[in-house]
């Protein structure tokens, strides 16, 4: 299943701050559905202090629109990711793939990794891009993407809240909407399976996150989640942040990096990939790239 689930874990983070974790979205939003932005301002009653105030000039509807500077960032695909911000496209596609999703008589028949693989590779990867707005350098405010290897520590700046990427898509408030209606489709999931086939399906607990058991059928790793696993520290210390323990996962990763992207210009890559459509984007409109979703088949219109 999708490796951002967190309901619990993120229920954790918010209350230890005192503070209501973000109500994700019940059903996905329609095209019109109103929006409320809101601009960092000086606190007038408490001087030093920011505050959050109603922007009437970004308030507005909640898809943000295709503009040129959004569309210049994504080349080739431009249609495409023009159509997924169109009122069309949720029409024909979005809302019914929403309850084709949820229908108990399909979830029934699949595993929990391919309901999971299934729910990432369409509508989660649209959401991303259909509610993204357009990519900007956080210290200048130039538009820029950032590339899949870049790892300058500019783009670490809350400012970057870009939806479209991997590294800064979470520090928008939206993530946590879309994330959230993902994660209830996991209840949807097991709802199905639970009324067929009833107590087949164990819940257990993964790291503090609600899951199930491996069964071998229904639910095939034991283990699914991704994220940093901290070699020396399984006391709850959260991985010794601080330590020079992150150094070495830091110098780990980069290591990595660089390995990929040494493979990726290799001329033997570079063959392979002669007869096969190329794959020129990166985050999730990369993977929406790899779908081949093409607005003219779906008889739409720029």
């Amino acid at each position: 299943m999708h490796n951002n689930h967190g309901g619990d874990a993120e229920c954790r983070v918010y209350q230890s701050a005192s503070k209501e974790p973000p109500k994700g979205w019940a059903t996905i939003p329609g095209p019109v559905s109103p929006q409320y932005a809101y601009k960092e301002i000086d606190d007038p009653n408490t001087p030093g202090n920011k505050v959050y105030h109603y922007d009437e000039t970004q308030s507005g509807f909640m898809v943000p629109p295709a503009t040129d500077d959004f569309l210049a960032q994504l080349g080739d695909s431009a249609p495409t990711f023009h159509f997924m911000k169109s009122n069309r496209f949720f029409t024909v596609i979005m809302r019914n793939l929403d309850r084709w999703l949820r229908r108990p008589n399909i979830l029934m028949q699949l595993t929990l990794g391919a309901y999971g693989n299934l729910l990432e590779m369409t509508i989660h990867n649209w959401m991303h891009m259909r509610w993204a707005s357009v990519p900007r350098d956080p210290a200048s405010g130039k538009v820029e993407t950032r590339g899949g290897y870049d790892v300058d520590t500019r783009w670490d700046d809350s400012k970057n809240d870009y939806l479209g990427d991997f590294h800064s898509s979470h520090v928008n408030p939206i993530f946590w909407k879309l994330h959230s209606w993902v994660d209830d489709r996991i209840e949807d999931w097991f709802r199905a399976h639970d009324w067929v086939r009833p107590g087949a399906i164990k819940r257990i607990a993964i790291r503090g996150v609600s899951w199930f058991a491996q069964d071998g059928t229904w639910v095939l790793k034991s283990n699914p989640f991704d994220w940093p696993e901290f070699s020396g520290d399984h006391g709850g210390h959260h991985g010794g942040h601080g330590s020079n323990i992150d150094e070495e996962e830091i110098n780990v990763m980069l290591k990595v990096m660089d390995r990929l992207r040494e493979v990726d210009s290799r001329p033997e890559t570079l063959a392979a990939l002669s007869n096969v459509r190329p794959r020129s984007l990166s985050g999730f409109a990369g993977l929406i790239e790899m779908t081949s979703l093409d607005p003219i088949d779906l008889g739409a219109t720029r």
